[in-house]
């Protein structure tokens, strides 16, 4: 009886072995780096030629992105992720508004 109840407890040990994730190392995000690349080059190379509204929805998505770069692969507190993802989360909103607002400035109204 003892033998089985070992082999019972040794199945059991190796479920919950098998059960705990391995902890993933966090990728590059290559394409989150690329976007970030790209709008930055975009922002400096058109500095003199866009208006303003434009100037801040890529001001507010560089923001953004670099938030959502820095959540997922900062170790940080709860508090300071907190503070982080609602960064991302107010200025990747408020691009989207200036944008819109943008486009019925300029073929709308």
């Amino acid at each position: 009886m003892s033998r089985y109840s070992k082999k019972i407890s040794h199945k059991i040990e190796k479920k919950k072995q098998k059960e705990q994730p391995i902890p993933k190392k966090p990728g590059r995000d290559l394409f989150l780096l690329a976007l970030i690349g790209i709008n930055f080059v975009l922002l400096v190379a058109g500095w003199q030629q866009l208006p303003a509204m434009d100037k801040g929805t890529y001001v507010l998505m560089e923001i953004a992105l670099c938030a959502i770069y820095t959540q997922r692969h900062r170790e940080m507190s709860s508090k300071a992720n907190d503070i982080v993802k609602y960064i991302g989360i107010f200025s990747m909103v408020a691009a989207v508004v200036l944008f819109l607002i943008n486009c019925y400035f300029k073929y709308v109204a």
